[in-house]
């Protein structure tokens, strides 16, 4: 399945995309759930824990979305991120 659409994804299909996008090596989050540069979390960049299979319209029209939201789509299984020096994990999609 897609992560960022959660549908269906052919392995023909599939490209492998961040989920924490790449513009958001360093960020923190606001109350809003959205993020920004700053330092709080340091994405798991190049780990296989930030990378996910999508369609390549997926992960073109996500873009740099700042909507951590639309980073992982909630149907699909919880994964790490980002972390922080304290301990601090992100984990998406975020429990409700």
């Amino acid at each position: 399945r897609c992560g960022i659409c959660g549908e269906e994804l052919s392995l023909q299909d599939a490209l492998i995309g961040h989920i924490v996008p790449k513009t958001f090596v360093k960020f923190d989050i606001d109350t809003d759930s959205k993020a920004s540069q700053g330092e709080r979390y340091k994405s798991r960049l190049h780990k296989l824990d930030n990378l996910q299979a999508v369609h390549p319209h997926c992960d073109k029209s996500r873009g740099d979305n700042t909507e951590i939201a639309s980073w992982r789509h909630s149907d699909m299984p919880p994964q790490p991120v980002a972390d922080t020096d304290s301990g601090q994990l992100l984990t998406l999609p975020r429990s409700h």
